[in-house]
């Protein structure tokens, strides 16, 4: 009896649907490994209308080391018409972040400059040791 409903409701999920599935990109197209000496380091990232997609979403995805002492503030922003950057979202990070666990992600448009900044926070920083993947998510729905 049991096999009977499940059959049942196999075909009927099957006949009428079961909804609509999205797929999506998940991984950011820039590779990067370096080591935060002199205070700040910055990721530009353009030309991202040469794909065509329903979202598009600035981020990264680090492994930082080295930051038990100080903290290390990473940005995402934007360029204006003027040169100035905007920041879109900030985060602050201290101690170590293992297995790319320091990320971040911010809604963005096409035909924008945008930048990714990482600054030490404190002063007594050593050598920060940062690695990880950066750049933009397409999202392609099908």
């Amino acid at each position: 009896m049991r096999n009977k409903i499940l059959l049942m409701t196999a075909v009927l999920l099957c006949v009428f649907g079961t909804g609509t599935i999205h797929a999506a990109t998940s991984q950011f197209e820039h590779k990067t490994d370096f080591i935060l000496k002199d205070g700040t380091k910055a990721f530009y990232v353009e030309n991202i209308s040469d794909v065509p997609a329903m979202d598009y979403f600035l981020g990264y995805q680090f492994t930082i080391l080295g930051v038990n002492t100080c903290s290390v503030n990473i940005k995402l922003q934007r360029m204006g018409l003027a040169g100035d950057y905007t920041t879109l979202s900030t985060k602050q990070f201290t101690g170590n972040w293992f297995d790319f666990s320091a990320q971040d992600k911010a809604s963005i448009e096409p035909y924008h400059r945008y930048r990714i900044l990482a600054e030490e926070h404190s002063e007594n920083c050593a050598s920060v040791h940062v690695k990880g993947r950066y750049g933009v998510e397409y999202f392609n729905f099908d």
